[in-house]
C-alpha cells in the first residue's frame, strides 16, 4: 500500500510522474528483496516471480506490473544487462553468481582475527595438512580476487584481465558482436574452446535470432564441462 500512497501524493504535486514514481520504488523494493530485507509478496500482490533463485535466471520472467498500466519489465533489462561483448551470459559465470567470493572473503578475515595462521605453525607438528596453510591462504585470496559484481557491458572487468573482443568491439562502436558480420570467423574465440566450446558463438548467433532482449532462455551452457 506504500507505492500506492505515495504515488498518489507525489504525482499529482508534480514530484514525479506516476510511472517514474513506481520505477523508483520498484529498484528500492527490489533490492531490499534481494537482500532478504523484506518478502517480495508483501510489497507487491501483482508481481509474479517463476524464478527463486537467481535474479535473471535462465527461467526468470520478473514481470512486475503496478498500477496505473506502468509495467516494469526486468528481465528485458537484465537480459540485455548481463549479456556480454562477445555473447556470453555474464548471469552464468561463476565469478558473477556465485558465493564463492564473499565466502572466502569472510573466511580470511575470520583466520586473520583468530591468528590461525600462528596456530597453524605450530600445530602442524601434528596435523600434517596445516604445513601448506600458507598455501591455503593464497588460494583463499585468489578466489576473493575473482569475484565480480558487474558485468562487462556496465564497466566490469570481464575476465579478469585485458579482452581484445571487447576493445574490437568498442573501437568499432558496435554494441555487440553480434552486429559484425565477421564473428562467425574472428579468431578471437579460439581462446574460449577450453572453458565454453563454441558456445559464445552460438549465443551471438541466438541473439540475432531472437533480439538483444529475449535471446537468455535460448542460450548454451556456459562451461564447456556442464
Amino acid at each position: 500500500m506504500l507505492y500506492r500512497f505515495a504515488g498518489a501524493v507525489c504525482h499529482p504535486l508534480g514530484w514525479v510522474t506516476e510511472c517514474g514514481f513506481y520505477y523508483c520504488i520498484s529498484d528500492i523494493c527490489g533490492d531490499a528483496c534481494g537482500h532478504g530485507c523484506i518478502d517480495c509478496v508483501n510489497w507487491s500482490q501483482n508481481a509474479n516471480f517463476t524464478d527463486k533463485d537467481l535474479p535473471g535466471g535462465k527461467d526468470s520472467r520478473s514481470h512486475l506490473v503496478f498500477p496505473g498500466d506502468c509495467v516494469v519489465n526486468e528481465k528485458k533489462n537484465t537480459e540485455a544487462g548481463l549479456t556480454a561483448y562477445c555473447g556470453l551470459y555474464c548471469g552464468d559465470c561463476l565469478r558473477y553468481r556465485s558465493k564463492a567470493a564473499g565466502l572466502a572473503r569472510d573466511l580470511l578475515g575470520e583466520l586473520q582475527a583468530a591468528q590461525f595462521d600462528k596456530y597453524a605453525e605450530v600445530k602442524s607438528a601434528s596435523v600434517k595438512e596445516l604445513k601448506h596453510y600458507e598455501e591455503c591462504h593464497q588460494v583463499l585470496d585468489a578466489i576473493v580476487r575473482l569475484g565480480c559484481d558487474t558485468p562487462c557491458k556496465l564497466g566490469g572487468d570481464g575476465c579478469s584481465g585485458p579482452c581484445e573482443i571487447k576493445n574490437c568491439v568498442q573501437m568499432k562502436k558496435l554494441e555487440g558482436c553480434w552486429e559484425c558480420d565477421e564473428f562467425e570467423r574472428c579468431d578471437k574465440f579460439e581462446s574460449f574452446g577450453r572453458f565454453h566450446g563454441d558456445t559464445a558463438k552460438e549465443n551471438l548467433r541466438k541473439i540475432k535470432e531472437y533480439g538483444l532482449s529475449r535471446w537468455a532462455e535460448h542460450r548454451g551452457k556456459f562451461y564447456s564441462w556442464m
